[in-house]
């Protein structure tokens, strides 16, 4: 067995440790809008997300997004653009496949008309069209 010496190893622990501090900073804080909480609980057998809870939110009335305890994941298109730089997820992180079509999502329609009535109130909630083209990968 070969040695290694230990200035290498305190060097590398501590490059992991900056470079995992880097990630975890990476991610985007959750944003103070109000939204609407969804549960699984409530949507049985059709909720598509492998979380149980997310907060459905519109911002400016056209970038429908989720956030949960600690992320933001983008629902359209708009959004995903939007938070881009600033740390937001893409939605497919969390978007679960069909148990019945293996290779395809599953009908995030719930969330996506959730989200239409979420922006139906806000300012310049002439983006329905926007709101609508959710991603899908």
């Amino acid at each position: 067995m070969k040695k290694i010496s230990y200035p290498l190893l305190i060097v590398l622990v501590v490059c992991l440790g900056v470079g995992a501090n880097d990630l975890i900073n990476q991610r985007a804080q959750p944003l103070k809008i109000e939204g609407k909480w969804l549960y699984k609980k409530d949507f049985n057998q059709i909720w598509p997300l492998a979380v149980d809870s997310v907060q459905l939110c519109c911002k400016e009335g056209k970038y429908l997004f989720l956030q949960t305890r600690d992320r933001i994941f983008a629902v359209n298109k708009a959004a995903e653009a939007y938070g881009r730089d600033k740390g937001w997820e893409v939605i497919d992180k969390i978007w679960m496949f069909d148990p019945n079509h293996p290779s395809k999502k599953m009908d995030l329609s719930v969330i996506v008309d959730e989200g239409l009535k979420a922006c139906e109130n806000k300012p310049g909630d002439n983006h329905q069209h926007t709101i609508a083209t959710y991603t899908s990968y």
